[in-house]
This record gives structure tokens, C-alpha cells and sequence, in this order.
């Protein structure tokens, strides 16, 4: 079994606890739930981030390739970002939140979730038809 496998199973079982803990304490596990999601986040962000550092050093070739894709996501978060909306809103119970940088940045980041999503199913949907087509 590779490490990854022992990885896997270690974030398993810490999510299963986790979410039992939630299931049995209620409310009161909502901070940990929160502090488990934020330890996952950062995880995969640093694994996202040093993966591909270390395949561009051990690939120069490709190194290329991915400084082409990171200039393209940047650029498209930029301009994702420059499309986003700071007008306030209007919450449930009648407050108006109106802070502009968080009402940016979360339109920011619904814009990127859609992307990424209809990115999922194109790229599901063409790889069912590619192996569909190629037997």
C-alpha cells in the first residue's frame, strides 16, 4: 500500500469522526466542522501548490505547460473578480449587509465554482463520449 492510500484513510477516518461528532453533539460541532473544513481547504491548496512545483522541476518541458495554465487562471480570476458585484444585499431578516470586498470576493468565488462545475460535466461527458466512440 502506498503512503497516499495510509493518507487517504487518516483524512477518512478523521471526516467520519468528525461528522459523527456533528451527528451526536448538534449545534455545538459546528465550530469543529468548520475547523476540520478549513484544515482540508488548506491541505489541498498546499498540495495544489506543491504537486505541480515539484513535476515542473522534475519535467522542465512541462513547466511550460503549467506557467501557461497558472497565468490563464490568474488572469481569469482577475477578470472573474472585475465582474463581480459589491451592490448590498438584502438578508432575510431585513439587515442589509453591504460590505463591498466580501460581497466581491464571494460573487468572485460562486463565479469560479460554475466554471470549475460546467468544467466537471465537459469534461465527464467528453471523456464518456471519447471511450464510447473508441470501442
Amino acid at each position: 500500500m502506498k503512503w497516499t492510500k495510509y493518507v487517504q484513510l487518516v483524512l477518512l477516518v478523521c471526516g467520519v469522526a468528525v461528522f459523527a461528532y456533528f451527528l451526536f453533539a448538534g449545534e455545538a460541532a459546528v465550530g469543529a466542522m468548520l475547523t476540520w473544513a478549513y484544515i482540508i481547504l488548506g491541505l489541498a491548496l498546499g498540495f495544489a501548490v506543491v504537486f505541480p512545483v515539484v513535476g515542473m522541476f522534475s519535467n522542465p518541458k512541462g513547466a511550460v505547460r503549467t506557467l501557461v495554465g497558472l497565468v490563464v487562471a490568474v488572469a481569469a480570476i482577475f477578470g472573474l473578480y472585475s465582474l463581480s458585484s459589491a451592490n448590498p444585499m438584502l438578508l432575510p431578516n431585513g439587515d442589509v449587509f453591504d460590505n463591498a470586498a466580501t460581497l466581491k470576493l464571494t460573487d468572485t468565488g460562486l463565479y469560479i465554482a460554475y466554471i470549475v462545475l460546467a468544467a466537471s460535466f465537459a469534461a465527464i461527458l467528453f471523456g464518456e463520449l471519447k471511450s464510447a466512440f473508441k470501442k
